[in-house]
């Protein structure tokens, strides 16, 4: 029996099941970007197909580089077609599962051990295995080990990871059993850049595109004149929160800046007051801000500006910073105008919401604050224009839509196809097949090998 026969009667029938590891604690107690998107992943997946998922109790810096460290566990918990897997900004994804405003932690789970998480993988029901954000370390080998035997492995490589060791290693064990997805080109574009054997799908995702907020001229005109500033994430070097308390220092009279946070780097948020001390707008600090307080801020907000930056004040960064820009779909969707720096996850996510007029050069603060002084004064003196823009924006969100990512991914494994073609050295047209449990059974169709380019989804 192929894997592609069994997803279609999990479809139909529920009796199947993917299972999704994460190798973070849940969102409520490690509030990151990458922590949300997995809990996304796993609602999104969980409206379609039973979903098996894997927490870890800690996170992974949390552990020995080397070796499994004992006492290694994870909350499981299972989720099944139903929910509305509707995402708001701050809150788990999983939030609406327990019936509005609890917690991923508020769902029925037990803490299992590593034992357990390969016994699900490789349970006669398992249809594939999501690993997201996984750590080059023995922790994840070790996990892995067990499972490479059977189903096919999906990565979320989610940045410097896909950099390391890890992927050879895992790929060199079972290539053909082996797919990285990536929610944006720049992803995919680094995974491939260090895959030993890329094996890649572009499949974005990010968001519930059925909440956005109405967005009208009166709105552009009423923020315009608030003259605030918005930051919503975490306090690191790369965010680049220093360009733009630089840039807010250069506009006139009457700005603040709200910077709103759950996580800092200690030395850089120090470094954040000292710049926030000096002579200028008003700043303030508002950390673990509730979900209803973040969206009065936000709706008081004149512009949301994203910039993160490879022109950190400690040096410069090679590599990608960002991967998607999670926080512009989420003040976009909240109807709120948003900037960005071009970095080039940003610059993509922009340019696919049709927002690429409010994108300003990495690291130039002068052009930071320009481009803060021409988007107000069309807020005031075109703001028709300016919500238009953004309405646009609203409707292309459909193309991070959660819905859209599961439903590409269950169609992935249900035909056993990838067709991200590239165009660079390793797209040598090859395709490996996704073999089923069952080692002479064949997948009805193959993983296609590719380097860069468009995804066909």
């Amino acid at each position: 029996m192929s894997k592609a026969g069994g997803l279609k009667r999990a479809v139909a029938g529920r009796d199947e099941h993917v299972v999704v590891i994460s190798l973070y604690p849940p969102f409520d107690r490690y509030r990151g970007g990458g922590e949300r998107f997995t809990e996304g992943m796993a609602a999104a997946l969980g409206e379609q197909v039973e979903v098996r998922f894997f927490q870890a109790t800690k996170a992974p810096f949390e552990y020995p580089r080397d070796g499994v460290p004992a006492g290694l566990t994870f909350y499981e918990r299972v989720l099944g077609p139903g929910g509305s897997g509707h995402f708001e900004h701050g809150a788990s994804p999983l939030h609406s599962r327990t019936g509005g405003g609890a917690s991923a932690a508020d769902l029925p789970s037990r803490v299992v051990g590593v034992e357990d998480v390969v016994v699900a993988c490789n349970a006669p029901s398992c249809l594939a295995l999501l690993v997201s954000q996984p750590y080059a370390n023995d922790l994840t080998l070790h996990i892995l080990a067990g499972v490479l035997s059977g189903v096919p492995v999906l990565f979320s490589g989610h940045g410097d990871n896909t950099r390391r060791p890890l992927y050879d290693e895992v790929v060199s064990w079972a290539p053909a059993r082996v797919a990285c997805l990536e929610q944006s080109k720049t992803a995919a574009e680094d995974t491939m850049r260090a895959f030993y054997r890329p094996e890649v799908r572009l499949v974005r995702g990010g968001i519930d595109d059925t909440a956005a907020q109405q967005v009208t001229a009166a709105d552009m005109v009423a923020r315009a004149r608030q003259r605030r500033l918005l930051y919503v994430g975490r306090l690191l070097p790369h965010k680049g929160i220093d360009h733009l308390l630089k840039a807010a220092r250069q506009l006139g009279e009457g700005w603040s800046v709200d910077i709103c946070y759950r996580e800092s780097d200690p030395s850089y948020e120090e470094h954040l007051r000292k710049l926030a001390s000096l002579s200028g707008p008003e700043v303030t600090f508002r950390r673990d801000l509730p979900d209803a307080a973040l969206r009065r801020v936000s709706a008081s907000a004149t512009l949301a500006v994203c910039p993160s930056t490879h022109i950190t004040y400690s040096g410069y960064l090679e590599g990608p910073v960002e991967l998607l820009g999670l926080v512009i779909l989420e003040m976009v969707a909240l109807g709120v105008p948003v900037l960005a720096s071009d970095i080039p996850a940003y610059a993509e996510t922009m340019e696919t919401l049709g927002l690429e007029g409010w994108v300003y050069p990495d690291g130039d603060v002068s052009g930071l604050a320009g481009l803060i002084e021409s988007v107000v004064s069309s807020m005031c003196g075109e703001p028709a224009e300016v919500a238009s823009r953004l309405e646009g924006a609203q409707e292309r969100i459909g193309e991070f839509s959660w819905r859209r990512w599961a439903s590409a991914v269950l169609a992935f494994l249900s035909a056993g196809t990838g067709n991200y073609h590239g165009t660079g050295s390793h797209a040598d047209g090859a395709t490996s097949g996704i073999p089923a449990r069952v080692p002479e059974a064949a997948a009805d169709g193959a993983l296609g090998r590719v380097s860069s380019g468009e995804a066909s989804l």
